[in-house]
């Protein structure tokens, strides 16, 4: 029988993937940005576009490493717990 660990090792699930939750507040938000970027995408011409779509590249990268880093350290703390919790008993 596989853990849930070994199938975050292996990457056969993602760490948000049993979640389940669909947040309506971050639907309503994604949506957002993504009408204000096509908005901007058919205003901007020549330099401004590339700038424009070199910075939204960049915030993507960003979130990406963000994301892991928060899911590293929440996990990290989860087993901190664990192990404080382990020593006490």
């Amino acid at each position: 029988m596989k853990s849930i660990i070994e199938d975050l090792w292996y990457g056969n699930i993602t760490s948000c993937e049993d979640c389940g939750v669909r947040d309506a507040e971050l639907e309503a938000l994604a949506k957002k940005m993504v009408e204000k970027e096509e908005s901007l995408r058919k205003i901007l011409t020549g330099e401004e576009r590339a700038a424009f779509l070199q910075y939204v590249a960049r915030s993507d990268d960003y979130a990406c490493v963000f994301a892991a880093r928060a899911f590293r350290d929440g996990f990290c703390l989860a087993g901190k717990l664990l192990c404080e919790v382990l020593i006490q008993r």
